[in-house]
């Protein structure tokens, strides 16, 4: 692996532990600077449900509680764009009541949420590309839980 590759692998597992961090304290601050105005969302084990920055952000902040760490990260770069797979392990993910007003009939209840992702292994793939100085990621799909 080149140096470069390596700084870039380097940098967007800070991210995403910065990410992880950031849901901790509920610092959504770090979602405007690091989501692109652009920002598509999608999700397997939700299918149809695509949301805008907005909501992904108004979303993120009904978790009330998260205990996760990550356990891989890879990654891919082309042309200035960054492909990445996030491998993350859930022990424990808590939603407000509220997060199906913010992301519609389609999303699981909280407590069928909580049953989808305790103690499981979530797979997310994203793009990633530099607005300035700062990476924001623009392509974001959970691809689903696994024991």
């Amino acid at each position: 692996m080149s140096v470069e590759t390596q700084s870039v692998t380097d940098r967007i597992t800070q991210l995403y532990g910065e990410w992880i961090g950031a849901l901790q304290r509920k610092d959504y601050s770090w979602f405007e600077r690091h989501m692109a105005e652009d920002l598509s969302i999608s999700t397997h084990p939700v299918p149809g449900l695509a949301v805008s920055k907005a909501q992904f952000i108004e979303g993120e902040k009904m978790i009330e509680t998260l205990k996760a760490q990550t356990l891989a990260v890879h990654t891919h770069a082309v042309n200035g764009i960054v492909v990445s797979l996030w491998v993350v392990k859930i022990e424990e993910e808590k939603v407000n009541e509220r997060i199906r007003e913010v992301y519609g009939p389609k999303f699981p209840p909280p407590d069928v949420f909580a049953a989808l992702t305790r103690n499981k292994t979530m797979a997310y793939v994203d793009a990633w590309r530099k607005n300035g100085d700062i990476w924001q990621c623009f392509d974001h799909h959970m691809i689903g839980p696994s024991n």
